[in-house]
């Protein structure tokens, strides 16, 4: 039986009688993209006000307005700083049109956990005010990531997952006292600390980002904090203006002053560095201390359930900590099993390769993919074009050109042996230093005969992927480093395997991006075609196109301003990948679609969406279409309940939370064997005509297609390969790099 880390509210939505009042901004009139900011601004001042929940509310692009719950007997207008309300409605009740519903709980939980001295890391992530000391070393900061999910019954979900952060046991203060002002700087500029902060005369904490050191400005000296036109020190700031003595004494006098930012505004922070703790990163911690610290991190199941209930006791019921006009919202106290009929284990696909099909060995996953490429060939061969060579680019003082090619030969026998394709036996050998110019110049004259390039990097981060990736954009070309060239020479013979899979890997993206495709699938899909979008927000937008077969057909991208992708952009993205690729279809031939979007579907891409559609139903008699909105980000997990054992879930394990609504672990046991995977939530957003395409279906495709991305001998992915295709792509033309076909 499998379980979820979701909650279900006693009551439903209908059963929900808070009184609520919306209010509308009168003057001044609010437009543009600060819209949204100042009306949630407002919307959290008013909460505060009147010791209540405020939201924001934007039924219409001219309708600017807020919904006060919890009272009815409020003022008819209203003026918060410039600003001016006047009531529009009374009501009761959480069934108002166009409410985001889950801001009413998002808002309410935070009301309460704030209250009780949580404080918020990120978005919807609170952990516990006072820390956990482990042997004088570090400290243990514990919480929760929490999500509400609405389903079409009204039933109300709360999932909650544990978090857990470390952060150095001394202060920055005594770090920076070891280490000497020169590396304190050096050390902590970019790097986090959890710092201790006032909020609503609470004291409480918060994550920031070190802009600066500064050992010249003392926290009890220099007044570096204005308030009115009156200045202060950072200790006379707690002491005299917020009135919290307590505070100011454990600030010394001569505590250096952190300049910090917070993660969610530019506004500069003048923080004592006798308040602020190091935030640790994993290789922050001692090899000595791995282990231990694991213990605390990566938690067994039945360690992160009891967190998960421990959290779920501290917060329910549910309830306003000054308004009892509210309500109170009581959560069931067990995990949610959804029951077999509404979860499972999907089957593990068959795969075509040349000389047939397979099904996949997920306990052999690595294995199963050489092993039957080896035996049974691909699904789609390659031709290699006479005297056609290989350019092979390294840096020449990392490693030496008889390593460079060295790698290559290892990279030739590789491709014959697991793929059957012969490489160019002789390559180019390019070195460059700190200047690639003269890599640039032998290409230029070369440039005919290079079918591809393979580039080996300095590092994983170095400053001249882009170039390199910018130069090749019209040939295929893959990335190695250094450090994986010079791992053959590093590794023990029983562990070389490492290196010789890490190798096949690399030539498997070499050879699909000249369109050899290892594997497909041996049954189709639903669709017939599915189309992954993803998107950078202010950069770039992402279209790919995968055949019910798995295979992928193409992709398109245009710039982005925002952070959606507007109707009339979509629609017309969409209808230039599809029409250039359905050239051979007729009239009366079915026309099935399937949308996968990473991340939220905004009501204006899906209406792109639409318009597309109904072009396309110009030309086709038989159209059918799905929506999917699919994230990873989200606080999900699945456990396998066995009698009074919790178990890690398989790979392939689902739960249907609704009719709608789904989480797939496309990832996990056996390929991840101490760790507890991470879902996906997948939302049926929409499906035409009613009934053709479920949720299930939706599951379903999204496994098999994760399997599809064929780079990943080593390593399953977790999303279905459409999006992480079209997720790999945005991150390359953020870059400035341009290429066309799968980004392996």
């Amino acid at each position: 039986m499998l379980a979820v880390n979701a909650f279900r509210m006693k009551k439903k939505l209908d059963d929900i009688d808070v009184k609520h009042i919306i209010y509308r901004v009168t003057k001044p009139t609010i437009v543009g993209s600060e819209r949204y900011r100042i009306l949630n601004n407002l919307a959290r001042k008013l909460s505060y006000r009147y010791r209540s929940i405020a939201i924001r509310y934007t039924p219409t692009e001219d309708f600017n307005g807020v919904i006060i719950f919890g009272s009815s007997d409020l003022e008819d207008e209203i003026t918060e700083g410039n600003l001016k309300l006047e009531r529009v409605e009374r009501g009761v009740g959480l069934n108002i049109p166009h409410l985001k519903v889950h801001s009413f709980f998002y808002e309410l939980l935070r009301a309460k956990l704030e209250y009780h001295g949580f404080w918020p890391s990120a978005y919807n992530r609170y952990y516990r005010l006072q820390d956990e000391p482990i042997d004088r070393t570090f400290r243990i900061f514990r919480g929760a990531f929490f999500r509400f999910e609405i389903l079409e019954d009204g039933s109300v979900m709360l999932i909650l997952d544990p978090l857990t952060r470390i952060v150095s046991y001394d202060t920055v203060h005594e770090l920076a006292s070891q280490w000497g002002d020169v590396k304190a700087k050096r050390i902590l500029k970019g790097r986090y600390i959890v710092a201790l902060v006032v909020r609503r005369g609470e004291l409480s904490r918060s994550l920031l980002k070190v802009h600066e050191f500064r050992p010249d400005l003392k926290a009890g000296v220099d007044k570096l904090i204005d308030i009115n036109g009156r200045k202060y020190t950072i200790k006379e700031y707690y002491s005299e203006h917020l009135k919290l003595p307590k505070v100011a004494d454990l600030i010394p006098d001569d505590a250096p002053v952190i300049e910090a930012i917070s993660p969610d505004s530019s506004r500069m922070l003048h923080i004592a560095a006798s308040m602020a703790h190091l935030n640790y990163r994993t290789n922050d911690i001692p090899p000595d201390y791995v282990k231990k610290i694991e213990q605390y991190v990566f938690l067994k199941p039945e360690q992160r359930v009891a967190l998960t209930i421990s959290f779920l006791d501290a917060i329910n019921p549910l309830t306003h900590p000054y308004n009892t006009r509210i309500g109170t919202y009581e959560f069931e106290d067990e995990l949610f099993k959804p029951g077999e009929e509404r979860s499972g284990e999907l089957e593990l696909p068959r795969l075509k390769f040349k000389k047939g099909t397979k099904q996949v060995d997920i306990h052999n996953y690595t294995r199963f993919f050489r092993e039957s490429i080896r035996e049974m060939g691909v699904a789609r061969e390659i031709s290699i074009p006479v005297d056609s060579r290989v350019a092979v680019v390294y840096p020449e003082n990392y490693i030496t050109d008889n390593e460079a090619k060295r790698f290559y030969n290892d990279i030739i026998t590789a491709s014959e042996r697991v793929f059957k394709v012969s490489l160019p036996e002789d390559p180019f050998l390019w070195g460059y230093r700190d200047d690639p110019s003269r890599v640039m110049r032998n290409y230029k004259r070369f440039k005919d005969k290079v079918l591809a390039a393979i580039v080996i990097l300095r590092s994983e981060d170095d400053e001249f992927y882009a170039f390199f990736k910018n130069l090749f954009k019209d040939k295929v070309s893959q990335m190695a480093t250094a450090r994986l060239v010079l791992l053959r020479k590093q590794l023990p013979r029983e562990k070389l395997h490492r290196y010789r899979n890490a190798v096949i890997n690399l030539v498997s993206g070499l050879l699909g991006k000249l369109s050899l495709r290892p594997w497909l699938l041996e049954e189709a899909l639903k669709a017939k075609m599915y189309i992954g979008i993803d998107l950078l927000p202010g950069r770039a937008s992402v279209l790919t196109l995968m055949d019910e077969n798995g295979n992928y057909i193409d992709e398109i991208w245009m710039t982005l301003r925002g952070s959606k992708i507007n109707s009339d952009d979509m629609r017309n993205s969409l209808y230039q990948l599809v029409i250039r690729n359905i050239t051979n279809t007729k009239r009366d031939d079915e026309f099935s679609i399937v949308f996968m979007r990473d991340g939220d579907v905004y009501p204006e891409e899906l209406e792109g969406m639409r318009s597309f559609i109904e072009s396309i139903a110009n030309r086709h008699s038989k159209v059918k279409y799905a929506v999917l909105s699919v994230k990873k980000n989200v606080p999900y997990r699945l456990y396998r309940m066995d009698d009074d054992k919790i178990l890690y879930p398989n790979v392939g394990s689902y739960a249907i939370l609704g009719e709608k609504h789904a989480i797939l672990a496309s990832s996990g046991y056996p390929i991840i064997r101490n760790r507890l995977a991470k879902p996906l939530l997948i939302e049926l957003v929409e499906a035409i005509p009613a009934g053709w395409y479920s949720i299930y279906d939706a599951l379903k495709d999204s496994y098999r297609l994760s399997f599809m991305h064929w780079a990943t001998l080593t390593q399953k992915t977790k999303y279905p390969a459409p999006i992480k295709y079209a997720d790999d792509l945005s991150y390359l033309i953020s870059k400035g790099i341009e290429i066309t076909g799968p980004p392996l």
